[in-house]
């Protein structure tokens, strides 16, 4: 009878560890997502910081570039 109680609580724990395991999965998810989003934002703003370099040096009529784009890359989404 005991072992049978024993089996009971270490299945609602095993069921309880499950439920917290998939929602620090579903968080990871999001927070890939959103590393994801902040990457293509960074990226996006360092290629008008470009497009704001070339305008500035046909206004002073600059042959060399100022501004070199320091892309990075988003994190990959391993499934």
């Amino acid at each position: 009878l005991q072992i049978e109680k024993d089996a009971q609580e270490i299945r609602k724990r095993v069921e309880q560890l499950g439920k917290h395991i998939m929602n620090y999965e579903d968080y990871m998810r999001k927070l890939g997502g959103h590393l994801s989003t902040t990457v293509n934002s960074y990226n996006a703003s360092y290629k008008e910081l470009g497009k704001i370099d070339k305008d500035v040096m046909r206004i002073t009529e600059r042959a060399e570039q100022g501004v070199e784009p320091e892309l990075i890359e988003a994190p990959k989404n391993d499934e």
